[in-house]
C-alpha cells in the first residue's frame, strides 16, 4: 500500500492561504525548517520548472557553491584513459561548465590524446589552461541559441553526405581517393552533433524557458528529439559502413576485372534511402504528420518489392560460373544491403516518432 504524502519524509500537502490583500503563502513543515536551518527573515529562491515550483534556501545558493556545482575534476591514470574520457563526456552531457583533467605522474603523454578527443568529439569547448599534468576544459555552448531542429537538420545533412558519396561511387563503379577522408569527417560531425543534442536536452529538461528558446513547445517533444537524434546517430554509423564496404567492393572488382551491372540497382536503392531519410527528418522538424504517414506507406509496398528484386538479381548474377570470387563479392553486397536496410528502418522510426508526437497537440 503506497504511503500518503504526509507519511513520506520528503513529501507533504499544504494549503495555499491568503496573506494580506494581494499575496498568498504556504507553510513549511517544522521538521524541514529545522533541518534546513530556516528562520523568520530567511530568504529562499523560487524557481518555476514546468508545472512545479522549486523552493531553495538562499543560504545554499552562494556564488561559490553554485559555481562549484558546475565544475568537476577527473584524475586519469595510465590504464584508465578511456574511463576518464567517458566521465568527461558525462559531465559535458550533464551541462557542466568546466572540467579539469589531472594526469597521474608518468602519463603526461596522454595530454595530447585528451585534447584531440575534446576537439573531435565535444563541440563548443575550449582549453583554458594546461601544463604537463593538467588540462582544464570549458564548455562554451550557448544553449538557448541553438534550436533542436537545426541540430537534427545538420545531423541529417552529414549522414546524407556520406551515403550520397557511396551512391556516386556505386553508380560509376569507381572509388574516389578522397571519399574515405570525407566520410570520416562527416561521421565525426554526426557524433559531435549527437552529443551536443543530448547536452542541450539535459539542460532543457529542467528549464522551461530554455525549452521555449530551443523551439520545444511540449515536454514530450523533447523526448522525441532525443529519439530522432539517436536514430540519426545510428544512421551515420551505417552510412559510414556502406561507404567503407562500397570502397572495398569496388577495389575487389577493379582488381579482379569483374563487372556487376546490379551495382547500378544498388545505387538506386541507396539514393532512394537518402530521399526517405531526408523526408522523415523534414516531417519531424515541420510536424508534418501526413508526410510521415506517406513514408510509412512506402515501407509496405514500394521498397519491399524493390529490395526483393534487387537481392534476386544479385544472387542470379553473382554465380560461381561468372564470378570466381563469389564469397567475397557476396559478403560485401549482403553487408551493404543490410546497412541500407537499417537506415531505412531508422527512417521509418523517425516517421513514426513524428506521428506519435504531433498527431495529438
Amino acid at each position: 500500500m503506497p504511503l500518503k504524502p504526509d507519511e513520506e519524509p520528503f513529501l507533504t500537502y499544504r494549503k495555499v492561504q491568503i496573506v494580506g490583500k494581494s499575496s498568498i503563502a504556504i507553510t513549511i513543515p517544522k521538521k524541514w525548517v529545522e533541518e534546513l536551518k530556516l528562520r523568520p527573515g530567511s530568504h529562499v529562491l523560487l524557481r518555476r520548472a514546468g508545472n512545479s515550483i522549486i523552493i531553495v534556501p538562499a543560504s545554499t545558493m552562494t556564488e561559490d557553491s553554485e559555481a562549484a556545482s558546475r565544475r568537476a575534476e577527473i584524475t586519469v591514470r595510465g590504464d584508465e584513459l578511456w574511463r576518464g574520457l567517458r566521465r568527461l563526456v558525462s559531465y559535458y552531457l550533464a551541462g557542466y561548465r568546466e572540467v579539469t583533467v589531472r594526469l597521474d605522474e608518468g602519463v603526461s603523454s596522454l595530454r595530447a590524446i585528451i585534447k584531440e578527443f575534446v576537439r573531435n568529439k565535444l563541440p563548443g569547448t575550449e582549453i583554458i589552461y594546461e601544463n604537463d599534468r593538467v588540462v582544464s576544459i570549458r564548455f562554451i555552448v550557448e544553449e538557448e541559441h541553438i534550436a533542436f531542429k537545426h541540430l537534427l537538420g545538420r545531423m541529417c545533412e552529414n549522414v546524407l553526405t556520406i551515403l550520397k558519396s557511396a551512391t556516386v561511387e556505386l553508380s560509376s563503379s569507381r572509388s574516389s581517393p578522397g571519399a574515405r577522408i570525407a566520410t570520416v569527417a562527416a561521421d565525426d560531425e554526426v557524433d559531435r552533433l549527437y552529443l551536443l543534442t543530448l547536452r542541450q536536452a539535459n539542460i532543457a529538461l529542467i528549464d522551461e524557458s530554455i525549452r521555449a528558446r530551443m523551439g520545444i513547445k511540449m515536454l514530450r517533444e523533447l523526448l522525441a528529439v532525443v529519439s530522432v537524434a539517436k536514430s540519426l546517430e545510428r544512421c551515420g554509423d551505417h552510412a559510414t559502413r556502406v561507404s567503407y564496404l562500397s570502397q572495398n567492393l569496388l577495389a575487389l572488382l577493379t582488381d579482379r576485372k569483374i563487372e556487376v551491372s546490379s551495382l547500378g540497382r544498388l545505387a538506386e536503392l541507396s539514393n532512394l534511402t537518402c530521399t526517405l531519410l531526408k523526408d522523415s527528418v523534414y516531417s519531424f522538424n515541420t510536424g508534418d504528420v501526413e508526410l510521415a504517414q506517406d513514408i510509412l506507406d512506402k515501407r509496405r509496398v514500394e521498397l519491399r518489392k524493390l529490395s526483393i528484386k534487387l537481392i534476386n538479381d544479385i544472387v542470379r548474377e553473382a554465380s560461381p560460373v561468372n564470378v570466381p570470387h563469389i564469397s567475397d563479392l557476396t559478403t560485401y553486397l549482403v553487408l551493404i544491403l543490410e546497412s541500407i536496410r537499417r537506415i531505412l528502418a531508422y527512417s521509418y522510426d523517425i516517421a513514426e516518432i513524428t506521428i506519435d508526437t504531433y498527431s495529438v497537440r
